[in-house]
């Protein structure tokens, strides 16, 4: 079962996914249904890039990384999602004990 705690977690670190990457004047972030596609955001290139060029980010939110590790490595099921995307992706991993980022 999925805790209180878990979810507000995985909200706080898309939030502070949103607030590293619109510090770039050149990206447009969009938020994405994980039903839709499957990821938590999709960043679009506004300059010096083709028509619809987009990165797409998964978000994880870990509580300690240093207890934690094995929180960052992805099940079989999950590396051959990433694969089956139609955009690069990237992993972005918030350490909630002092809200560092990792990519």
């Amino acid at each position: 079962m999925i805790k209180l705690k878990d979810i507000l977690f995985e909200v706080r670190a898309v939030e502070l996914a949103i607030v590293h990457l619109t510090r770039d004047d050149d990206l447009t972030v969009v938020r994405e249904s994980k039903q839709l596609r499957g990821v938590d955001l999709l960043v679009y290139f506004k300059q010096n890039a083709p028509v619809n060029a987009a990165l797409a980010i998964e978000v994880k939110a870990v509580k300690n990384f240093i207890t934690n590790r094995k929180a960052l490595i992805l099940t079989p099921r999950e590396k051959a999602f990433v694969r089956s995307l139609e955009y690069p992706t990237c992993l972005f991993a918030f350490d909630m004990t002092n809200d560092k980022g990792y990519y």
